[in-house]
């Protein structure tokens, strides 16, 4: 059985080498000793740990006091080593979940090479890190990668999480009885294959799967094993991937991290502005290391057996949403078996395994006999003969609305009447159950979570939350000295406060949700007053509006003009955008309230109009309704742009007549009776439009009427065999996979235009249809002319200008 990875923090800011930390002692009860704390708590000195409770807690605040009387800073430390499977000490062990953990550990171990983990530094007598890479060229070769993969995250993000979820869908498939009884080879072949139609989207009729259909949709509708764990948590659940994945590249190499990632925006939150809140409650920026990750996934209970899948997931996300995967580091790397390759080691050593001991070391810590314990003891609060609990709680129910008067506002009289007997109801259920807590099926779970849309309900400060659980500790602490004692009692309180502090995770989701679209919405409208010039009066009114909405509906709506000034400024905002030089000129059409797919279809031909503007092409942007915040995907097109041109791969040659960039779409239309190529093929041959509507399987296919293509037959002025190479690109770059957010709210599908530049066709035209040499013929330029390349990319940027000028497009 594997032990706990003795992970550093990545220093924030600084390139000071520090000592690998010393092994953390195991968190196991032991039955004979039951006073013993310390055996518990990681092997530190008391005054270490009292320097660090100084140091990181504040006497003033109810959430830092809650986490100090629960030593929650040194039980998440302790968790991170609670030994090996066979050396659980409780009363309840789950061999199933026991023995999937081994599995998954064996898998690891035999199919992607973690057990040889070797301990590398650049500079040998310094411990930088333990890694299960073989060597420092494959810790650069990982980093490189995953900070060009950053230049693109929204697309990456998106498609590793999809991934993912389908993934440990079709393996929970498998699970519920549906087993194929093909052979392995044959089954991976049809995974594979159900994979691809499922990312792209498909009825599956052609993969002959009932299974297929069914995975995607429970995707689609988050109903999946992934989305039914998180619960609530889904909505961010690429920022958490990104972080986990960021953390663990940066644990690599902490000394370069500096100078790698002085051009990417920070990952994690910035300063939370609300002081009452501690980071640990903060869902968007509550993890700072790998350990937090760890931890909070466990908390969820996802299945060891979903790691597997995520490292699948995630090496296909790098080979396929990575534009850079194509370099020669990288392909040759991809190229390599599971056991060999950096990428594959690296995911499964650094994020597979210590995600997977983390569960088991939750699921055994929440299982530990001390909670058995307070069950028994805790019992007599509630039997009915004890008032003495009930009692002081109630009395200090008052005293907190007597010191906070404004709470009488959130509460009314019957309300705060039954606080103390519904507060009291909660926390029985919580101690009797606490061992499902990371079990979603669990009623304890579902029991938090509808506590949690309570308090949303009645807008529940944070602070309040914590607040009510230090008044109950403080009633119940007497009565459990007075049962078990003051070493036992220390400890039993100790667990209680424990118990509570991790149900207020599940209770705060639902707040913790409504303040971050709260915060954004904030800063959207701030940014809107700015250019729209408001008053703070107009700015107040707006919010007021807009926060009542986020209350009543979980979302909001925005206006026209909102939208419209949004769009612009992420046009403004988008760095690697030559053309936002204009971005307000930018025409917005709010088309939010389409939802025919034959009438967005209409839309999209309005849209080319307006762009085409006859000849004069005009930037134009088609805003349709936003990602509801449970869709997967929302509604899209599958389609890169409006006009893209087929790519037709030769399976024996592996040539592609047309454009390579469209190889594999093309296929997959063809082989899903989707589209059906010209009978005569063509290097030129227009794609359809493919629409994908939520909660429909099959994807709508629309062809762009040939008046509105705009393309244009490249000529040059002086040498006219150039015509006759049958060379042709469209007038207007339309894009139509952008997804925009704006305060909060996603907008997958805003199709898009600006202009071309005529380098962008040049170099499309000599890359990726490969015309250096054919152009060179025609422009009578010699094959060994050292400037060969740089010539012919001038002179066809000449016949490109020269074309769109004899058509009038300007």
């Amino acid at each position: 059985t594997p032990q706990g990875h003795n992970r550093k923090k990545a220093p924030p800011s600084t390139m000071t080498m520090q000592k690998t930390p010393s092994p953390r002692r195991s968190v196991v009860f032991e039955e004979e000793d039951d006073g013993g704390l310390e055996d518990w708590l990681p092997s530190i000195e008391n005054a270490n740990r009292d320097s660090l409770i100084a140091a990181n807690m504040d006497e003033g605040r109810p959430f830092d006091q809650l986490l100090r009387r629960s030593s929650i800073k040194h039980l998440n430390a302790s968790l991170v080593d609670a030994g090996g499977i066979n050396n659980v000490s409780t009363d309840k062990k789950n061999d199933s979940f026991f023995d999937e953990c081994n599995t998954v550990f064996k898998m690891l171990r035999n199919s992607w090479g973690v057990n040889n983990v070797r301990i590398f530094s650049l500079e040998m007598d310094t411990q930088l890190s333990r890694s299960p890479l073989e060597s420092i060229q494959d810790a650069i070769i990982v980093t490189e990668g995953w900070n060009k993969s950053l230049a693109f995250r929204s697309m990456f993000s998106e498609a590793i999480v999809g991934r993912w979820r389908m993934l440990a869908a079709m393996t929970n498939l498998d699970d519920d009885n549906q087993k194929s009884k093909l052979p392995n080879s044959e089954r991976r072949q049809s995974i594979t294959a159900f994979i691809r139609s499922s990312m792209l989207g498909t009825d599956s009729e052609k993969n002959g799967s009932l299974n297929n259909i069914r995975t995607s949709h429970t995707v689609e509708v988050s109903n999946d094993p992934i989305a039914r764990c998180l619960g609530l948590r889904i909505r961010n659940l690429e920022a958490l991937v990104i972080g986990l994945i960021d953390v663990a590249v940066r644990e690599l190499c902490p000394h370069n991290q500096v100078v790698q990632r002085e051009a990417y925006r920070a990952l994690q939150g910035s300063n939370d502005p609300d002081e009452s809140i501690s980071n640990p409650f903060i869902h968007e920026n509550e993890c700072k290391t790998l350990d937090d990750y760890a931890n909070l996934f466990a908390k969820y209970g996802l299945r060891p057996k979903f790691w597997l899948d995520f490292c699948n997931a995630f090496v296909w996300a790098m080979k396929t949403h990575n534009p850079y995967a194509h370099q020669e580091q990288y392909s040759d790397d991809f190229e390599k078996p599971a056991h060999k390759g950096a990428f594959t080691r690296f995911v499964a050593g650094m994020i597979a395994l210590p995600m997977v001991e983390a569960t088991f070391r939750y699921e055994n810590y929440i299982q530990q006999r001390i909670f058995l314990k307070l069950e028994k003891i805790y019992s007599g609060i509630t039997d009915g003969n004890n008032n003495f609990v009930s009692g002081a709680f109630k009395n200090a129910i008052n005293s907190l609305f007597k010191e906070r008067p404004e709470m009488v506002d959130h509460f009314g009289e019957n309300d705060m009447d039954s606080l103390h007997t519904e507060f009291l109801i909660l926390m029985e259920n919580l101690v009797k159950n606490f061992s499902n807590v990371n079990n979603h099926h669990s009623e304890i779970r579902k029991m938090l979570i509808e506590q949690g849309e309570l308090w949303l309900e009645k807008q529940i400060p944070f602070d309040f939350v914590a607040l009510l659980g230090n008044a109950f500790l403080d009633a119940a602490k007497p009565y459990l000295h007075s049962k078990a004692g003051a070493a036992l009692g220390q400890n039993l309180e100790m667990a209680l406060a424990y118990i509570y502090k991790e149900a207020m995770h599940f209770i705060l989701t639902p707040l913790v949700i409504n303040r971050n679209l709260h915060t954004a919405s904030s800063k959207f409208y701030k940014e809107v007053a700015l250019e729209l010039s408001w008053s703070d009066q107009a700015l107040h009114k707006r919010m007021v509006e807009v926060h009542a909405e986020i209350l009543s509906t979980g979302t909001y709506t925005q206006t026209s003009e909102e939208i419209e000034v949004g769009a612009r400024l992420a046009w403004r905002n988008s760095s690697k955008c030559i053309g936002r030089i204009a971005w307000n000129t930018l025409k917005v059409r709010d088309c939010r309230h389409v939802f025919s797919p034959d009438m967005i279809f209409t839309e999209i031909c309005e849209h080319i109009k307006l762009a085409s503007g006859g000849t004069n092409i005009e930037s134009v942007m088609t805003v349709f309704r936003p990602q509801h915040p449970n869709e997967m995907w929302g509604m899209r097109f599958w389609s890169h742009q409006f006009f893209r041109y087929a790519g037709y791969k030769n399976k024996n040659t592996g040539k592609v007549l047309g454009d390579p960039a469209n190889a594999d779409f093309t296929e997959y239309l063809i082989n899903s009776s989707l589209w059906s190529p010209p009978l005569i093929r063509s290097g030129f041959d227009l794609l359809p439009l493919i629409l994908k509507m939520p909660g429909i399987a099959k994807p709508f296919v629309y062809n762009i009427p040939k008046t509105l293509t705009h393309e244009l037959d490249i000529e040059h002025p002086q040498f006219p065999a150039v015509k006759g190479l049958g060379l042709k690109w469209g007038a207007i770059p339309a894009i139509t996979n952008f997804k925009m957010n704006l305060g909060g709210l996603n907008y997958p599908c805003i199709p898009f235009n600006g202009w071309f530049v005529s380098t962008e066709i040049a170099r499309n035209l000599l890359e990726r249809y490969q015309m250096t040499i054919p152009l060179a013929k025609a422009m009578n330029i010699p094959s060994n002319d050292r400037m060969l390349a740089q010539k012919v990319s001038a002179e066809l940027e000449n016949a490109i200008l020269h074309s769109f000028e004899m058509h009038e497009y300007t």
